[in-house]
C-alpha cells in the first residue's frame, strides 16, 4: 500500500487504531486525503508527511498525539482542511500555517498547541471554518469575511 501511486484517498476514521502513523505514508505522492480522527494513536507525527506535497485534507483529530507539528508541513501548500483538536501536541501553532493559501478548514481545539495565533492567518481569504478553543491560546480573533 505504501508504494501506491494511484490511492488519493485514505479514510480511517474510527477505528479504533493504535500506534503511530506510519512514516511511509509520505512515499504515496498521489494522496490527498489522509483521514484518521477518533481512534487511539499516538506518537509524533512523521516528518515524511511533509512530502505529500498533493495533500488537501489531513483529519487528525481525537488521538493521542504528541511533539510538536513537523517543520516539513510547511511543504504542504496545497492544504485545504486541517483538523488536529483533541490531541497531546507540544509548541506554539506554527506560522506556515498562514502560508497555507487554500486553506478553507481549520481546527485546532484541544490540541495542546500554544499561542498567540499566528497574525498571517487573517490573510487567508479562503478560511472559512476556525475553531480555536483552548485554554493555552493566549488570545482569540476573528476573521474578517
Amino acid at each position: 500500500m505504501f508504494d501506491n501511486k494511484k490511492l488519493i484517498c485514505s479514510s480511517l476514521i474510527a477505528n479504533r487504531l493504535t500506534g503511530s502513523i506510519p512514516k511511509e505514508l509520505g512515499n504515496i505522492s498521489t494522496l490527498r486525503s489522509l483521514m484518521v480522527e477518533d481512534n487511539m494513536m499516538s506518537g509524533a507525527i512523521p516528518d515524511e508527511l511533509g512530502n505529500l506535497a498533493s495533500i488537501e485534507r489531513l483529519l487528525l483529530s481525537s488521538n493521542f498525539f504528541t511533539e510538536e507539528l513537523p517543520a516539513s508541513f510547511a511543504n504542504l501548500i496545497n492544504m485545504k482542511d486541517f483538523h488536529i483538536g483533541s490531541n497531546n501536541f507540544s509548541g506554539k501553532i506554527p506560522d506556515f500555517i498562514g502560508e497555507w493559501n487554500s486553506l478553507t478548514s481549520l481546527r485546532i481545539q484541544a490540541s495542546g498547541l500554544e499561542g498567540p495565533i499566528p497574525p498571517n492567518i487573517t490573510l487567508l481569504t479562503t478560511l472559512t471554518d476556525l475553531l480555536v478553543i483552548s485554554h493555552y491560546v493566549n488570545y482569540l480573533m476573528c476573521l474578517p469575511f
